[in-house]
C-alpha cells in the first residue's frame, strides 16, 4: 500500500510539473507584455500588419498615380493623331462636295441650254405655223357674195348677151365662187352696163349648157350663173 501511494504521488508530481512548464511557456508576465508594447525595437504582430497595410496602400496609390500619368500621356499622344485624321476626312469630304457642286452646276447649265433650245424651236415652230396659216388664208379664196339681179335685169342680160357656141371647156360645171381664167371670159357690153350699172367692171362667159356666167372683173370669180330660158 505504501508503495502504491508513493507511486501515485510521484505520478501526480510529474503531471503538475508538466502543466506548470506548459503554462510558463504560454502565459507571459504582465511586465513582459508591457515591455513588448512599449519597446519600439520589439514590435508586436498587430503593428507589423498595420505597417504592412500602410506600405501596401502607399504602393497602390503610387501605382494608381503612375497609371493615371501613363493614361494622360497616351491620351496626349493619341489626341493630335485623331484630330489630324478627322481633319483629313473633313477635307476629303469637302473636296467631294465641291466636285459634286461643280457637276450639278454643269448639269444645270446643260439643262438650261436644252430648255433654251427647246424654247427656240417652239418659237420657230410657232412662227412657221403662223406663216403657214397666213399663207393658207391668202391662198384660200374668200367667200363670194352672189350678184343679186331682179327678173327685169336678168331679161336685159339675156337680150344683150346672145348665147353663142362656147370654146371647149368654157363655163363647164361653174358655180358661184369658182375662179375662171380671164382668157375664157369677155367684158360686159357697155350698153348693158348703162342699163344695169351693177355689172360695171364685170365679165361674162357662156356655160356648156347655154347659161350665162357673170364673173367679177377684179377677182375673176363667178358671182352669178343665169340659166338659159
Amino acid at each position: 500500500m505504501n508503495s502504491v501511494n508513493r507511486a501515485l504521488r510521484r505520478d501526480g508530481a510529474a503531471e503538475a510539473e508538466t502543466v506548470k512548464s506548459v503554462l510558463t511557456r504560454q502565459v507571459r508576465s504582465p511586465g513582459d507584455l508591457c515591455k513588448k508594447a512599449v519597446d519600439p525595437d520589439n514590435p508586436s504582430d498587430e503593428s507589423t500588419s498595420a505597417a504592412r497595410l500602410a506600405a501596401n496602400s502607399k504602393a497602390a496609390a503610387a501605382t494608381g498615380a503612375a497609371g493615371l500619368d501613363r493614361i494622360a500621356l497616351a491620351a496626349a499622344c493619341v489626341l493630335p493623331v485623331l484630330c489630324c485624321a478627322l481633319l483629313a476626312v473633313l477635307f476629303v469630304r469637302f473636296q467631294h462636295m465641291q466636285e459634286e457642286i461643280v457637276r450639278l452646276n454643269r448639269q444645270a447649265v446643260a439643262t438650261n441650254l436644252r430648255i433654251y433650245g427647246l424654247a427656240s424651236q417652239t418659237v420657230h415652230l410657232h412662227d412657221w405655223m403662223m406663216e403657214a396659216d397666213r399663207e393658207r388664208r391668202q391662198t384660200r379664196p374668200s367667200p363670194v357674195s352672189p350678184l343679186s339681179l331682179d327678173p327685169t335685169e336678168v331679161e336685159l342680160v339675156r337680150q344683150f348677151i346672145k348665147v353663142v357656141p362656147t370654146r371647149s371647156g368654157s363655163g363647164e360645171g361653174l358655180h358661184v365662187g369658182d375662179r375662171i381664167s380671164v382668157t375664157l371670159s369677155a367684158p360686159i357690153p357697155d350698153k348693158l352696163v348703162e342699163r344695169v350699172p351693177k355689172l360695171k367692171e364685170s365679165r361674162f362667159s357662156i356655160g356648156a349648157g347655154g347659161g350665162i356666167v357673170i364673173i367679177d372683173g377684179s377677182s375673176n370669180r363667178v358671182v352669178r350663173v343665169i340659166d338659159p330660158p
